[in-house]
């Protein structure tokens, strides 16, 4: 073979060999490239979707917070997203995002379907809630679906949730204390950021817990409902909230379940929490409740037992509460006040700081149809005759207005038409109006300051033919009562403070009346039948002794008296270091009490009349005569025409009276005291003489049924 050959052999071997190694080396970047391609290929499909997603949200206004499991199939999916928007952060699992095309319009819209999705209010929301002391845990919106039909500013979308769920806990909340769940079932809700942000929905029913943020702790209130709705705005200047909801059922514990069920219906409530005082408006057509057996402690509850003093207070109450408007077509609270309307307009500050006025038109007569409108013209006008011989000015009054007309106290309730007129917004004049078809009627007119509990003037007239039901309605049971045959006026007006009092302490102290003075004053029928009750006095010096019936005897009592007057008696009354003072105003009061039974009687002078309460104390200082036809002072005794008259100073305290009596006189027609030995065939006629000085104890048992009375002669007596 010619070296040639053998080179060219030597160079195609070479060639050979180097076409293998070639192949060789083919043969194994091959598997390298294709798994450095699935590698790229599966890190651009994983992270691309998130991250072109988040750019493209966040060009829309939508910031994407996290997201994990995302996936593809049948759409678009991932078991949890969290977006924000507008400073709204929303938190989905198990979401999905649906396109759909309305059959109809053609409109696109998109959907994010969500079993459980999470809901945090914007700063501003939240922040305003902690002013309030509320810390807002949770809301929380269940098979939710968030409609959108664009994704770009100004932001809107719809939603619609099976449930909502919120907890709500006060920020000064002890440990422990239970949240208050607020449940919205089937909602609607709306949602627009343009031009500021809104929330608006409808709720189809729910369970509302109600609570006093400010006060810890505090019970809470269920009001279970049905078909609500609601808007609410962030704005610059205002926050406006609306409610409205057909009904609702108070569930909290009552104190005597005199209602069959309390209800609430078509409310409507509207605020704007940047002003809510001039802002709050709350209407109803039916508002039927009773008091809560619970009450936070703050609130003083009122004297349950003591129906005429609720009813003032319950009154009072509404007249103040803190809106600018309270409506209610049908008003019932338990069985105080009972189908009433009630309308409450309180003042509006105007600019230069004053409330509006109310504007006088031109008066023009009105035609007086009923007798009802008659009687209440004439007690309108002689209660402002009445004021004006007190120095009561008229005032102006605003255009602010508190009106509650309907039945009051139950069983057998009085008509009642309340209406208050706001002078300011610190005082206002009050007309109050009871009326029944038996003749019972009651008219009386106040100047009160909301922030005092009694009247700066007070004035009632008043026809009642017994004034036993009225007494027992104010919880008074063993006071006197008296069957009236005329017109009865009680009145009041603040007074300063006398000279023993405290100077510049305020009437109310930690909730509490520590100071009040006035000049009380009463018209009285001249005369009346007084049953005394619990007053009433032993009978025994004008009963016959009878020894087979000694214990039944001395039993009996004086309890009944006629009362015979001038028609007119005025006080001063004084409350302070927890003492009421009452002292007699005229220098000299004459009142007489007659006893038609045992034809006795007592005629009083008085020159000086004043009282202590509580553990009743009394001074008198009077000019008495008492008077009997005959009196049975001892076994087998008899007098007749009996006749005492002296110059008494007495004081009642701790169940004694003590009495010291001067210019003694007493004459008597006839004596027959056959019971004393030496006696038995004596009789006495025109029997007068006098003593110097008596002092008479009279005392009477915790119980107040049994009393003993003593007279003691200081001086030697002269007979005539």
């Amino acid at each position: 073979m010619s070296n040639d050959s053998q080179k060219d052999n030597k160079a195609e071997t070479n060639s050979d060999s180097e076409i293998a190694k070639n192949d060789q080396s083919n043969a194994v970047s091959q598997p390298k490239r294709l798994r450095r391609f699935l590698f790229w290929t599966i890190l651009l499909f994983t992270t691309l979707p998130p991250v072109v997603l988040s750019v493209w949200l966040n060009s829309k206004g939508i910031h994407l917070n996290s997201v994990s499991g995302l996936h593809f199939e049948h759409g678009l999916s991932a078991k949890k997203i969290s977006v924000s928007i507008n400073d709204t952060k929303l938190e989905f699992n198990n979401l999905s995002l649906q396109r759909r095309r309305d059959r109809t319009s053609g409109d696109v819209s998109y959907h994010i379907v969500a079993t459980k999705t999470k809901l945090v209010l914007p700063p501003a929301a939240t922040s305003m809630l902690k002013e309030n002391n509320v810390q807002l845990n949770y809301i929380h919106f269940w098979d939710a679906d968030f409609k959108f039909t664009h994704f770009k500013t100004p932001f809107r979308f719809s939603a619609h949730a099976r449930k909502v769920t919120a907890s709500a806990l006060h920020t000064n909340s002890v440990s422990g204390w239970p949240n208050a769940i607020q449940i919205l079932e089937d909602v609607n809700v709306d949602f627009n950021s343009d031009p500021d942000i809104a929330l608006s929905g409808t709720v189809k029913h729910g369970v509302i817990t109600l609570f006093f943020p400010d006060y810890n702790p505090s019970p809470h209130y269920r009001l279970p409902f049905n078909d609500g709705d609601f808007s609410i705005a962030w704005k610059q200047d205002s926050t406006p909230l609306k409610i409205n909801i057909g009904s609702l059922v108070p569930e909290w514990e009552t104190l005597y379940s005199i209602l069959e069920k309390q209800i609430i219906t078509k409310m409507a409530f509207a605020i704007d929490f940047h002003d809510p005082i001039d802002s709050m408006v709350l209407t109803t057509d039916k508002f039927h409740i009773e008091e809560p057996k619970y009450l936070p402690q703050f609130v003083e509850r009122a004297d349950i037992n003591n129906k005429g003093y609720h009813l003032g207070q319950t009154i009072a109450n509404l007249a103040q509460l803190p809106m600018h408007k309270f409506k209610v077509k049908s008003f019932t609270y338990g069985d105080l006040i009972l189908d009433a309307k009630v309308v409450l307009e309180t003042p509006r500050t105007n600019t230069d700081g004053k409330t509006e006025q109310k504007k006088h038109k031109k008066k023009t007569d009105k035609k007086l149809v009923t007798q009802k409108q008659i009687d209440r013209k004439k007690a309108i006008d002689r209660a402002k005759q009445q004021a004006k011989d007190l120095n009561i000015t008229e005032e102006a009054r605003t255009k602010a207005k508190f009106i509650v007309r309907g039945k009051a106290l139950a069983p057998n309730p009085y008509d009642l038409d309340v209406t208050v007129r706001h002078l300011t917004k610190i005082d206002a004049w009050v007309n109050t109006q009871l009326t029944r078809s038996d003749g019972n009627n009651l008219y009386c007119e106040s100047k009160i300051l909301f922030k005092q509990p009694l009247p700066t003037y007070f004035n009632c007239n008043a026809n009642f033919k017994d004034t036993k039901e009225f007494t027992d309605r104010l919880g008074l049971t063993e006071l006197p009562n008296a069957k009236i045959n005329g017109p009865l006026r009680f009145w009041a007006k603040q007074t300063s403070a006398p000279l023993d009092a405290p100077k510049n302490k305020s009437m109310l102290l930690n909730n509490k009346l520590a100071t009040a003075y006035y000049n009380v004053g009463f018209e009285l029928p001249e005369s009346f039948e007084i049953a005394l009750n619990k007053y009433a006095l032993p009978a025994g010096l004008f009963k016959k002794f009878n020894g087979e019936h000694a214990d039944q005897n001395k039993n009996k009592q004086l309890a009944d008296v006629k009362m015979i007057s001038d028609g007119r008696i005025e006080f001063n009354v004084n409350f302070y270091d927890k003492l009421l003072r009452v002292n007699l105003k005229n220098d000299s009061k004459k009142i007489s009490f007659v006893n038609k039974k045992t034809q006795s009687a007592i005629n009083l002078n008085f020159k000086d009349l004043s009282c202590l309460y509580p553990n009743l104390q009394c001074h008198i200082n009077a000019e008495i005569e008492a008077k009997a036809d005959k009196i049975y002072p001892m076994p087998n005794s008899l007098i007749k025409n009996f006749n005492f008259r002296t110059n008494m100073v007495a004081t009642w305290a701790n169940n004694l009276l003590v009495a010291k009596m001067a210019n003694n006189n007493i004459s008597m027609d006839n004596v027959d005291v056959q019971s004393i030995p030496g006696f038995q065939k004596s009789q006495s006629k025109n029997v007068n003489f006098q003593l110097d000085s008596l002092v008479g104890l009279y005392t009477q048992n915790k119980q107040g049924t049994v009393g003993t009375f003593t007279i003691t002669n200081q001086q030697k007596q002269r007979h005539h």
